[in-house]
């Protein structure tokens, strides 16, 4: 799609060229650097006043050999209200989806949020029950994968998107101490995802839980979203360490959500530290169990700020396994929290696979 349109006339002698009608009006943005070059199977925003309250149409569809992909701009303001961008696409078969968004000047606002919503409840503001999944950015992408239970989506517990259509909505958020100064440029992609064949788990552990002890199991209980919530002062994350880059290798985590009463909200939960390699910009995790079936496992992935940690993901589900994606800074630190939502009688093992990757 062409964005702008621009005219050389040639002509006899000192004739100047007309100029444009000046009421006619194109209702498309100015293409945004990230868009120049891109090839006729990504959709360019077309209308960037319009997709604010109704999906653009990219008339794509995401399947097994196909991805929906998608570039456009979050246009500059002035105050408190923004630019939201929202797309229109359709999913083949029933699939979870990976969300990738790569952006410029992310940090032009506090927050930059990608969401997934069915069309039908698609409403503005959006509403809580449309949401299928969710992301921000880290440092200048957004990855998440979709179902996800931290958006409150009801097919979490699938771990399974139907078929049909779906809406991305991309929408920054500023208020009036921090307006939107700078243009978004971003583009998005979204694809099948399938952890068991591009995360393979290693055959053998990399890193077995330590810390923990009967029958207290609390020397590792560190955070439930970014919040401390043991009541062991000496508790500490466990030390597990590796640098995850871009390539095959897989880091594989194993423990036991032990003995706990759910004295604090929830059971056991057991943290681990993880570092970023120098080039790793996305995390994908596959969470599995054995043993009680009717048991919600909870993870939460958190990176530093400040004194304290905040949520990078979080997710729970009764589903096994389960998926999750999410973005990360390279060379950074990061906790992992996994444990059974509630207090279990009997000890809950886990594996916990984890992959790093780049992005292009």
């Amino acid at each position: 799609l062409l964005s702008s349109l621009s005219f050389v006339v040639a002509g006899c002698g000192d004739t100047p060229a007309s100029s444009p009608d000046a009421s006619i009006s194109i209702d498309a943005p100015e293409m945004p650097a990230l868009c120049q070059g891109v090839g006729p199977d990504v959709h360019v925003e077309s209308s960037n006043a319009s997709n604010t309250t109704s999906p653009e149409a990219t008339l794509q569809t995401a399947g097994a050999n196909s991805s929906v992909k998608i570039c456009g701009e979050l246009t500059p303001t002035n105050g408190k209200a923004t630019d939201r961008d929202s797309y229109s696409f359709s999913l083949a078969a029933p699939a979870r989806v990976r969300v990738r968004v790569d952006t410029t000047h992310a940090d032009a606002v506090p927050f930059l949020f990608a969401t997934l919503y069915i069309p039908d409840e698609n409403a503005n503001p959006p509403v809580d029950d449309g949401r299928r999944g969710e992301g921000w950015a880290i440092g200048d992408h957004i990855v998440f994968v979709a179902p996800n239970c931290g958006a409150k989506s009801p097919d979490c517990e699938s771990q399974v998107l139907p078929a049909g259509n779906y809406v991305l909505r991309l929408w920054p958020f500023g208020g009036s101490d921090k307006p939107q100064a700078t243009a978004i440029e971003y583009r998005a992609t979204i694809s099948v995802f399938d952890a068991d064949a591009g995360c393979i788990t290693p055959s053998s552990v990399t890193y077995q839980e330590s810390f923990d002890q009967d029958p207290t199991n609390d020397q590792n209980d560190m955070f439930d979203y970014g919040t401390e919530v043991s009541g062991n002062p000496n508790d500490n994350p466990e030390p597990s360490g590796s640098a995850f880059t871009v390539g095959p290798d897989a880091y594989r985590i194993a423990g036991i959500a032990g003995t706990h009463a759910s004295d604090y909200g929830h059971g056991d939960l057991d943290t681990y530290t993880i570092t970023t390699g120098p080039t790793t910009k996305a995390v994908d995790i596959r969470l599995a169990w054995s043993g009680i079936a009717a048991d919600h496992l909870y993870f939460g992935f958190y990176r530093q700020s400040g004194p304290g940690y905040e949520s990078v993901s979080a997710g729970w589900g009764m589903t096994n396994p389960q998926y999750a994606a999410m973005p990360v800074e390279p060379s950074s630190t990061y906790l992992l929290s996994v444990g059974a939502m509630t207090g279990t009688a009997t000890g809950l093992p886990y594996d916990v696979t984890i992959c790093g990757s780049t992005l292009p």
